[in-house]
């Protein structure tokens, strides 16, 4: 064990401090909920928002919190004026301040890519809900649970069931064998927590398939660059 119960807290007070987040608490019943906004083509807005909906209903449902970037204040959909850093401090301060956080791998997104990174950093209990249909970037995290989703909206009791079952566990980090682990903490015991779960939720387990097709994108603008 390398994160647990005894040292949690000063771990995380350390690198928020250091991260010049000083005061950032957790809450142990929040959610950041990352989603691709900048870049996403506009013929698939109404599908990123519509999933990211029926998400926030899921963790409403299990008196979970949830922080959605896209209808905050400084999404780029309603703010252009902020600069890079005002942005970034204000989202990683609320990756830093939930316990669960949450991104759909569909569309490449660097803001989403740099909050899943800063999410294991602080030791979020992440899920990543991946679509079962394509392929995405083979860089994926460790010590987080990767869903596979077919139709969330037929899926929402087994997420929500997911969301109840993390909910039973504080964070920690283990490794073995030179590999990084989740470590969920319960009644004094630890469990490889992104193992568990797919113990317990087989229908949702995510496996990498590079035959599957990659979406595809094109540039229309090309002539700014």
């Amino acid at each position: 064990m390398l994160i647990g119960p005894e040292n949690r807290k000063e771990y995380l007070e350390n690198l928020i401090t250091m991260d010049g987040l000083a005061g950032v608490v957790e809450d142990p019943t929040a959610a950041y909920c990352a989603v691709s906004l900048t870049n996403t083509p506009s013929s698939a807005k109404s599908f990123v928002t519509q999933r990211q909906t029926i998400l926030k209903e899921i963790l409403e449902a299990v008196k979970i919190t949830h922080y959605d970037p896209a209808t905050a204040p400084l999404s780029p959909d309603l703010n252009l004026t902020a600069g890079p850093s005002e942005v970034y401090r204000t989202d990683l301060a609320r990756v830093a301040g939930a316990r669960f956080f949450t991104a759909f791998d569909t569309f490449p997104s660097t803001g989403v890519g740099v909050e899943i990174e800063a999410a294991r950093r602080y030791n979020r209990i992440s899920v990543i809900f991946h679509d079962h249909k394509i392929r995405t970037s083979r860089m994926q995290p460790d010590c987080a649970i990767h869903v596979a989703i077919k139709d969330l909206k037929q899926q929402q009791e087994q997420v929500k069931e997911l969301f109840s079952f993390l909910r039973e566990y504080t964070p920690g980090r283990g490794i073995e064998e030179q590999h990084p682990l989740l470590l969920g903490f319960k009644d004094g015991q630890s469990v490889n927590l992104p193992e568990l779960a797919a113990k317990e939720f087989p229908e949702l387990v995510y496996t990498y398939d590079g035959t599957k097709p990659s979406l595809t994108f094109s540039v229309d603008n090309f002539e700014v660059l």
